[in-house]
């Protein structure tokens, strides 16, 4: 991945399998540093403009992937059986490649083809969560994209256990004593 810093780089000849339209996709270009892409029209892979993938892919391109779309790959190695870790220049990717089994990665654990993206000083944290900040999450994969600021948390849940009837729970670890701080979910 040398010209990284010059190119976008995508899966290629965007067949349909390779659309974001599984989290074992998400999981790959994550881990591999490719961008996302979506089909508009339904196929039997997924895609189409009723899916909820349109949103994952909406929201983790823009807000986690565009972040370290140019920056070089430094290191790709084996944290446990099925785990690897990419590092890239200011970033790296946890990827659980165990199909059946969480991993847990400090205060988080991945979901079964999860992953999980932080930059370098954790101001960007997203994955495909089961818990998260050592905190219990309701039934099932949850996708998250936690971005802090100086003045705000801003946490975005694409996909998994929104809904009224099974709401979310976040732990944000310490904030902030600043009067002006906000914390908006999104």
């Amino acid at each position: 991945m040398l010209a990284r810093d010059k190119v976008l780089f995508y899966q290629h000849n965007l067949a349909p399998a390779s659309m974001t339209a599984s989290k074992q996709v998400l999981s790959w270009n994550a881990s591999q540093g490719y961008m996302l892409t979506h089909n508009l029209t339904e196929t039997a892979y997924g895609g189409g403009l009723q899916s909820s993938w349109l949103a994952v892919v909406g929201a983790f391109q823009t807000r986690v992937f565009a972040r370290y779309a140019d920056a070089r790959i430094t290191s790709y190695d084996h944290l446990a059986d099925k785990v690897t870790r990419t590092a890239f220049d200011g970033f790296s990717v946890t990827t659980n490649w165990d199909a059946t089994q969480p991993f847990t990665a400090g205060a988080h654990r991945l979901a079964p083809s999860g992953i999980l993206v932080a930059n370098a000083d954790s101001s960007l944290v997203a994955g495909v969560f089961t818990v998260y900040n050592n905190a219990t999450l309701s039934n099932g994969d949850h996708y998250l994209i936690e971005e802090r600021g100086a003045s705000e948390i801003i946490v975005r849940q694409p996909m998994g256990g929104h809904h009224a009837a099974n709401p979310s729970t976040f732990r944000l670890g310490r904030l902030s004593t600043d009067s002006n701080m906000g914390i908006w979910p999104r």
